[in-house]
């Protein structure tokens, strides 16, 4: 229930109320399908046009923010393997209204497995940014910025879910390209159908 009241602050109730059927229901029948992508790109950040001042995360502040979206991913745990790396998007006013992470080595992703990384590759995600920034720029400043956190000859590899437009076209915008999808179908609980379509994908995806 608590879930269910931060997703309402923080998505909208209309959102929050969308996650939470399609929770309940995912048991009888689920349908996902996600995008991939990669990019070897780098732009410059200009973080003049954000509406929100990014600052890096340190394991070290963590407890002092009130960030309840934020709370809800294992935080200590990837801030303390030293693979992982946040950054937020603060409001003087509203407090803190965006994040976004980026990962070295492996990524976890929920139903789907292990995407393995080489040295100079990263994962970015989870990503959030408050209802009430949205169409504001904010996600493709803090995509940029932090695709400057590591060395420059660095590739970096994202998914989305494919009805996720707003945050696939963010990532298109700064560069990101299309390189496979996969598709799990459920039917109460059991994968009925299972397809993996892109050479990276498949090779790394574990």
């Amino acid at each position: 229930m608590n879930k269910f009241f931060v997703f309402c602050k923080s998505d909208g109730i209309c959102n929050a109320i969308y996650l939470s059927l399609k929770t309940i229901f995912s048991f009888l029948f689920s349908y996902s399908r996600t995008v991939f992508l990669e990019s070897s790109e780098r732009f410059e950040c200009d973080n003049r046009s954000c509406k929100l001042e990014l600052v890096e995360l340190k394991a070290d502040e963590y407890h002092a923010i009130k960030f309840d979206r934020l709370a809800l991913l294992p935080v200590e745990k990837w801030l303390s393997s030293g693979l992982s790396r946040c950054v937020l998007g603060y409001d003087d006013t509203a407090g803190y209204q965006s994040f976004g992470w980026i990962h070295k080595r492996t990524y976890h992703i929920h139903n789907l497995g292990d995407f393995h990384l080489d040295d100079n590759e990263f994962w970015l995600g989870p990503s959030f940014v408050n209802v009430n920034f949205r169409g504001n720029g904010i996600q493709k400043s803090m995509i940029l910025w932090r695709m400057q956190l590591y060395k420059k000859k660095s590739k970096y590899y994202t998914s989305v879910n494919w009805r996720n437009v707003a945050s696939l076209k963010s990532f298109e915008h700064c560069g990101f390209q299309i390189i496979g999808e996969t598709l799990v179908i459920r039917i109460f609980g059991k994968v009925v159908v299972s397809e993996i379509k892109g050479e990276v994908v498949k090779n790394k995806l574990k």
